[in-house]
């Protein structure tokens, strides 16, 4: 072999270790930036959750009282409720949409729930200052229907069900629903009991 035979072979080793070398390192600095992109995402992922959290904890969230769940009857049904806001800040823009009406028990299927329509009334809900709503129906119960939703037998119920919309002061949009009842051995003969399903938030 001659000289510029080694020269070259050598060469070409030296080329071949510092490629190998060199693909090492690329190969340790891309796992290295890959893990430090793994953690920003982790960290960004947790900042999004905790700012969420905050958010959640800080927001108003307002409920449905009975106060102390009597229902009197006379020429019409009416039942008044109280929205309450339970969080640390107002909610605002909040509208509602209520029924009362007889219906068999237990129900045949489930009771809808209606947004109300048009544009939400500017109503401010502040942490511990009540608002006043009213459910109810026109018509007084008939004897038949006083029949039907009293005693041990009671084939009806009358049901007061309804949504509650707001927003918080993030501007998020919530809903809340309400189910009560009233009539057969599920509670006192003159007061409001809560449904088994229909109270629900989001």
């Amino acid at each position: 072999m001659t000289t510029s035979e080694i020269l070259m072979a050598y060469l070409t080793a030296v080329i071949a270790v510092t490629g190998v070398l060199g693909a090492i390192i690329f190969n340790r600095q891309l796992a290295a930036m890959q893990g430090q992109l793994e953690e920003m995402k982790a960290a960004s992922a947790l900042q999004r959750e905790q700012t969420a959290l905050q958010k959640e904890q800080m927001r108003g969230r307002v409920f449905v009282d009975t106060g102390d769940g009597t229902v009197t009857i006379g020429k019409s049904i009416s039942i008044n409720l109280l929205l309450k806001n339970s969080g640390p800040t107002p909610a605002y823009n909040l509208a509602v949409w209520s029924r009362a009406e007889i219906l068999d028990y237990p129900l045949k299927k489930p009771l809808e729930f209606v947004d109300p329509e048009g544009d939400k009334p500017n109503i401010l809900i502040t942490p511990g200052i009540p608002f006043g709503i009213t459910v109810g129906r026109d018509a007084p119960l008939s004897e038949g229907e006083a029949a039907a939703i009293h005693g041990a037998t009671a084939t009806r119920r009358l049901f007061l069900w309804g949504r509650v919309v707001y927003k918080d002061v993030f501007n998020v949009e919530h809903h809340r629903t309400f189910c009560l009842k009233f009539g057969g051995n599920d509670g006192p003969r003159d007061k409001l009991v809560w449904c088994e399903q229909g109270n629900d938030e989001s």
